[in-house]
C-alpha cells in the first residue's frame, strides 16, 4: 500500500489524498520510482483490480484506529457503473475511402488527406548536436508528399546552436 507521510507520526492511505492546483511535485524521481510508475501504468485492468482487492484485504482499514477516529470508512465494493463499448469511429481519407481500425489503430500508409494544405513558410531551429538537419527536412518533405501535404523549403539559414554554448547553463530562470 502506498502511504502519504506527514512528518513522522501520522500517515494516510495515498488514496484518500488528492493534489491541491498549482501543487507540485517539484523533486525528481528516483530510477526505480520512475520504473515502478512504468510498471503499474502498464497493468492491465483486471491486473489492477486484483492488486487492489489483494491490498484491500491485508490492510484491515476497519480496525485501524486513525481512520475511525477521523470517521472514514472505506467500502470493499467498486463502483459499478452501465457502459457499453463503442466502435471505432470509421476516418475519411483521401479520394473519398473510408479508413477503418484494425488492432486498435488506422494505418495511414498509402493514403493521403481529404483535405491537404501548403505549407509555405517555415523555419527549423537545432538544438541538437546529433541531429542531420538536411536530412531531417528532406525525409519530412517526402512524408508530406505522400499524404498529399505540398511543403516548401524551409527558411535559410536553419536556426542553429552555437556548439560553445551547449554545455552551458540556460541564461534564465524559471519563477513564479
Amino acid at each position: 500500500m502506498y502511504l502519504v507521510y506527514y512528518h513522522t507520526d501520522f500517515q494516510l492511505p495515498l488514496q484518500l489524498c488528492s493534489l491541491v492546483s498549482l501543487q507540485g511535485y517539484k523533486k525528481a524521481l528516483s530510477g526505480q520510482q520512475r520504473a515502478s510508475l512504468v510498471e503499474k501504468s502498464r497493468q492491465k485492468p483486471q491486473e489492477r483490480r486484483n492488486v487492489l482487492n489483494n491490498v484491500f484485504e491485508s490492510s484491515n482499514y476497519e480496525a485501524d484506529p486513525l481512520l475511525k477516529a477521523a470517521g472514514i470508512s472505506i467500502c470493499r465494493d467498486f463502483t459499478q457503473i452501465d457502459g457499453r463499448v463503442l466502435q471505432a469511429p470509421k476516418l475519411k481519407v483521401g479520394r473519398g475511402d473510408d479508413l477503418f481500425p484494425r488492432n486498435g489503430r488506422w494505418n495511414f500508409n498509402n493514403k493521403t488527406l481529404v483535405e491537404p494544405v501548403r505549407i509555405e513558410r517555415w523555419a527549423i531551429a537545432n538544438f541538437s548536436a546529433r541531429c542531420y538537419v538536411r536530412g531531417l527536412v528532406r525525409d519530412l518533405i517526402k512524408c508530406g508528399e505522400k499524404k498529399g501535404i505540398m511543403i516548401e523549403a524551409p527558411f535559410d539559414p536553419i536556426f542553429e546552436e552555437n556548439p560553445q554554448n551547449r554545455r552551458l547553463s540556460a541564461p534564465f530562470e524559471w519563477t513564479r
